[in-house]
This record gives structure tokens, sequence and C-alpha cells, in this order.
């Protein structure tokens, strides 16, 4: 019985994390230019994201 508890809440917090990701990389404004090697081809406020991460 303790074991089921402990594998179930270890699902639920990988779940979570994974759910987690999935809505923080939808949200992103970003679009593809990351924060290193993008150089000139961000935009201001990409790079001002880029400075608060």
């Amino acid at each position: 019985m303790t074991d089921t508890i402990i594998v179930i809440l270890i699902v639920a917090v990988a779940a979570f994390y994974v759910v987690r990701r999935f809505v923080r990389n939808a949200k992103s404004t970003g679009g593809s230019c990351g924060c290193s090697g993008c150089g000139s081809n961000c935009t201001p406020e990409q790079k001002q994201n880029c400075d608060g991460e």
C-alpha cells in the first residue's frame, strides 16, 4: 500500500513538472530567438527578456 502511494506521488510530481514546462514554453513570446547566439536577429524586447532570466 505504501509503495503504491509513493509511486503515485512520484508520477504526480513528474506530471506537474512536465505540464509546467509545457505551459512556460507555450507562454513564451520570444519566438525561436534564444538568449545566446542570436546577435542582431533579436528584437530589443527579446534581448530585454534574456536579461531577466
